[in-house]
């Protein structure tokens, strides 16, 4: 889901241009009504990222509880940037303004996934998501035809590690493609190498850290992660407090 309806609309309708937010909503409710936990994932794009206040409002409107937010970011064939895309600076002031709405109004009871993942650092040195961690090999994808690979955003012929039909859990995890693909993330560009949060971050997702003359660049979210964490760090005893931690 990407917004109320004049946003998430916008990109997500059906062939015949319906747009698809009333069932998208329903199918929220339907599952609220079965008392099934859920968690809702907003897609950020240049038609949201500017509006933080009217995402929040909607959240809350709705009583959604456990929030993720997705930077977009694509290329088409030749790398050229695609129009939706958003960039680290948009990313820092959205969240920024997202924290100022969150807290301490709304600490614990509305759950969002990045601050989450700063606190559990910042408090007990401990990583939940696979962006941060220091190699990418927490977790296989497997397609409708057994085809495994290594991660979802790279489902690609090049990465293609096994297939789950003929070979064993123990094979595919072992698997020397795999373990080149996970030792990837470890190839810090200069930027990453001497940052503050280093440790925290590990130059997040390869996906988003472009290669250009054979060196990896820093991730084009780059300065909304560290915004993030230079808000988590800044309010963290405040944070503890309204959330009930000691």
């Amino acid at each position: 889901m990407d917004g109320p309806a004049e946003i998430h609309d916008h990109y997500r309708f059906f062939h015949n241009k319906e747009g698809s937010f009333p069932r998208v909503t329903k199918g929220v409710e339907n599952l609220r009504k079965a008392g099934a936990e859920f968690n809702i994932l907003f897609l950020l794009t240049d038609k949201n990222i500017r509006e933080p206040e009217k995402i929040y409002a909607f959240i809350k409107e709705k009583n959604y509880r456990y929030i993720q937010f997705i930077p977009s970011y694509e290329y088409d064939r030749n790398g050229k940037e695609l129009s939706f895309s958003v960039h680290g600076e948009e990313i820092a002031k959205f969240y920024e303004r997202i924290f100022s709405l969150w807290y301490p109004e709304d600490v614990p009871r509305v759950s969002i996934r990045l601050f989450e993942d700063v606190l559990q650092y910042l408090i007990y040195k401990r990583k939940t998501s696979c962006i941060f961690m220091d190699s990418c090999d927490s977790y296989l994808v497997v397609e409708h035809n057994g085809d495994v690979y290594p991660c979802d955003f790279y489902v690609k012929k090049d990465w293609l590690i096994g297939n789950i039909l003929s070979q064993s859990i123990e094979e595919l995890v072992q698997s020397p493609r795999r373990k080149e693909f996970a030792q990837r993330k470890s190839i810090l560009s200069d930027d990453c190498q001497s940052c503050r949060i280093r440790d925290f971050c590990r130059g997040e997702c390869p996906r988003y850290r472009p290669y250009k003359k054979g060196k990896t660049r820093k991730s084009v979210f780059c300065e909304g992660i560290q915004k993030v964490y230079s808000l988590m760090e800044k309010n963290l005893e405040g944070i503890k407090k309204s959330a009930g931690i000691a």
